[in-house]
């Protein structure tokens, strides 16, 4: 093999290399894995776990507050996480219609890491009519 050949296939490896280690476009978001309250509403909580190899959100925020809890019922609360720089993607577990078939990006910013993070509330309440106005969480387990 000439030099020329040699430089060519390691200039290739180190290629093929970085393209296998560069970070994911959207990250794992196992950073986000514990309890979170709402600051502004203390009774609001965010569970973020592990299911099947996959970050889950709970948010509590109206489940309890809307009659008989069932299973059915807390999965139409339950969201897909992938979070990304300065964004989180969201995919509801129990579609509300066609436009929740796949993930949706939002606004997402730490504003201490791992410890306290501002997202736009329409990530995952839809219910919720305010654009421009982020809700923050504060970890607290």
């Amino acid at each position: 093999m000439t030099a020329l050949a040699r430089v060519l296939f390691f200039l290739i490896l180190v290629a093929i290399i970085h393209t296998a280690c560069r970070k994911e476009e959207l990250g794992s978001g196992r950073e986000l894995i514990g309890v979170w309250v709402d600051i502004a509403h203390p009774a609001d909580t965010l569970i973020f776990t592990r299911e099947g190899g996959q970050i889950v959100l709970f948010d509590n925020s109206m489940v309890y507050r809307s009659g008989t809890v069932t299973a059915g019922k807390q999965d139409a609360f339950r969201y897909y996480i992938r979070l990304g720089e300065n964004r989180i993607a969201t995919k509801p577990i129990v579609p509300l219609g066609s436009f929740d078939l796949d993930y949706r990006e939002y606004p997402f910013y730490w504003l201490q890491e791992g410890k306290r993070f501002s997202v736009e509330p329409g990530s995952f309440r839809p219910y919720l009519s305010c654009v421009g106005c982020p809700q923050t969480f504060e970890k607290v387990q």
